[in-house]
């Protein structure tokens, strides 16, 4: 891949995966920019134009969302399964409302009793 490329690809998906691993890890905007002693203006920028994002934010955020900086860059999908790869190319094809509502209903499936690996 040509540096440009590259450089339109991280350009494209940091963006997304920003605030998809944001909002998979249950923060808002303003917890986000709190961890990272900024404000959520801050942050919603980041999530919208990259353009001035550097590559010591970029460790600032993975640090804060728990991730790799690798995470952040990836494309959408990378190494996902086939079956994790549909899941989340429906998921995006939801209305907000719907996504937040699936949200919720996978994250009370999986911290129900049921789902309890120790036992």
């Amino acid at each position: 891949m040509s540096s440009s490329k590259a450089y339109n690809s991280v350009r494209r998906d940091v963006p997304h995966n920003l605030r998809q691993i944001r909002m998979m890890r249950g923060l808002t905007l303003a917890e986000l920019a709190e961890k990272m002693d900024s404000t959520p203006q801050t942050i919603q920028r980041y999530e919208t134009d990259p353009k001035r994002l550097r590559v010591y934010q970029l460790q600032q955020l993975a640090e804060a969302l728990a991730c790799s900086i690798g995470d952040l860059v990836a494309e959408p999908g990378e190494g996902l399964t086939e079956s994790e790869a549909d899941l989340v190319e429906t998921f995006r094809s939801l209305s907000r409302e719907d996504q937040e509502k699936w949200r919720a209903a996978f994250k009370a499936i999986a911290s129900s009793p049921a789902n309890d690996t120790a036992a």
